[in-house]
């Protein structure tokens, strides 16, 4: 990316994996981005943020629960030359501050590793849906049952020309089903939640994309396969334990 942002996080700060995941979330999706007001949620060091910008985001609000993080992101920006108009970073835990923004304040939210450090995923969608915006990204682990696992470990090593993709993952989400699998993070640390409770939640891809329809969103999910790619340090995406959506209002894409 050729940013400081390298240097002010140690969280999957890698120049192969930040690249790659501004290219897959952002870049390709003008239309979710250009000209848009956009809300960064979990903004970390504001490096989607600024990604944002410099894909011709109007404006970016992010809100962060670590003011360390914030206050790399406030520094970041003036590092490289954004002007201070166009960007703000709240302190704080979202769910505080989400109640305090009005419907249609952003045409664009991003929620681009967080969905699986919280237990509040219901409460967060519903969010969404007060505010309407036009569309949000969710890029966020899932929840893959060992079986599926397996099954992809034994049609690697099968001819798979007679099975469509389209099948392939519907056959995986069957095995997972649609639930939400609960898990321990340690708060303490930078790339974990925030709550003190310790509490996360995984949702499978199926209990994912309900929960996304049911608050009046359609979701695409990315292809990650799509392209030849180096695959280093985007290991979760080549296993396909993480996922990426663009999610856009229903009224919208009817």
């Amino acid at each position: 990316m050729g940013t400081p942002f390298l240097e002010t996080s140690t969280t999957a700060a890698y120049p192969n994996r930040l690249n790659w995941r501004c290219e897959m979330l952002l870049a390709r999706h003008p239309e979710v981005v250009h000209a848009k007001r956009i809300l960064d949620l979990a903004s970390h060091d504001g490096r989607f943020s600024f990604a944002c910008l410099k894909l011709g985001a109007t404006h970016v609000t992010g809100i962060e629960g670590r003011p360390e993080l914030v206050a790399s992101s406030f520094d970041n920006m003036r590092r490289m030359g954004i002007p201070p108009e166009r960007y703000e970073f709240l302190a704080g835990d979202m769910f505080d501050h989400l109640p305090t923004v009005q419907p249609g304040q952003f045409e664009t939210i991003l929620c681009l590793g967080f969905f699986y450090h919280t237990v509040r995923q219901v409460e967060l969608l519903g969010h969404f849906r007060r505010l309407q915006p036009e569309h949000f990204i969710l890029d966020t682990l899932v929840y893959r049952d060992r079986r599926a696992f397996k099954l992809l470990r034994f049609l690697k090593r099968v001819n798979l020309g007679h099975l469509r993709p389209a099948n392939f993952c519907a056959l995986l989400k069957g095995l997972d089903g649609d639930s939400m699998v609960f898990f321990s993070e340690d708060h303490r640390s930078q790339s974990k939640t925030i709550d003190s409770s310790d509490l996360v939640a995984h949702p499978t891809r199926t209990a994912l994309e309900k929960l996304v329809e049911a608050q009046g969103y359609k979701s695409a999910e990315l292809d990650w396969h799509e392209d030849a790619r180096d695959w280093s340090h985007l290991d979760d995406y080549r296993r396909r334990r993480r996922v990426s959506y663009i999610c856009t209002r229903a009224t919208l894409s009817s």
